[in-house]
């Protein structure tokens, strides 16, 4: 599920609203569907580990606490029926379980909110500026929804998010914002083969080879 700016990953229960690549299979039964899910969960949770042990790798003391941020949306989108705070509090879920994170070792929030309505809580700049008074001094951030860093990961995490750190008593020095995976290579092999799972019978991945007949002919009625 792909969105300007951030990318939604990790579902859990029923699906959000994402546009249907899929091609005259797409009235497969629900268990190979699932199955497919939990082969990509799995490669995007890989790749996103492997990320941050590296990060973690280059640090000269470990993160005492890790905070995933998510782009936030209104509540109203939520209490209306939207799934996304299920999906980003899913995702996460399985980061946590991947790093073999205790449950006081991290924590979900969402950033970005902009307008006089109430979005999803916990906003980050909240739980930042908080941070210090829990015993915290070596945070790391993430945001695992961002494909990759943008103004709302670079500054408003980045510069923002850290002097919210400091504001609350923390230093600012051991504060640590972790990169997107950007173009990382493996990133990018599992994003190929996510586009080449859901675009099955649509195109067919090999060089130089024609559509089916039937993806054709599902193309011209879509």
């Amino acid at each position: 599920m792909l969105e300007v700016g951030f990318i939604r990953l990790g579902q859990r229960g029923k699906h959000g609203i994402a546009v249907d690549f899929r091609g005259p299979e797409r009235d497969a039964p629900e268990q190979a569907g699932q199955q497919n899910q939990r082969s990509r969960d799995k490669a995007r949770q890989q790749q996103q580990k492997k990320h941050l042990e590296r990060e973690i790798a280059a640090l000269p003391l470990p993160p005492d606490m890790f905070v995933i941020t998510y782009h936030g949306i209104p509540n109203r989108y939520v209490t209306t029926g939207d799934p996304y705070r299920e999906h980003c509090e899913h995702t996460a879920g399985l980061l946590a379980d991947a790093m073999a994170w205790r449950d006081d070792q991290w924590t979900v929030s969402f950033q970005s909110r902009f307008g006089p309505e109430a979005w999803m809580q916990p906003y980050t700049e909240d739980v930042l500026e908080a941070l210090h008074h829990r015993g915290v001094r070596r945070p790391l951030v993430f945001a695992p929804g961002f494909v990759t860093d943008c103004l709302e990961t670079l500054d408003e995490l980045g510069n923002e998010g850290r002097e919210q750190f400091a504001e609350g008593g923390g230093n600012a020095g051991f504060f640590h914002l972790a990169p997107c995976l950007n173009a990382n290579p493996g990133f990018m092999d599992a994003l190929a083969e996510i586009v080449q799972s859901n675009a099955s019978g649509w195109a067919n991945v090999e060089e130089g080879r024609r559509p089916s007949k039937d993806a054709s002919t599902a193309l011209e009625s879509f």
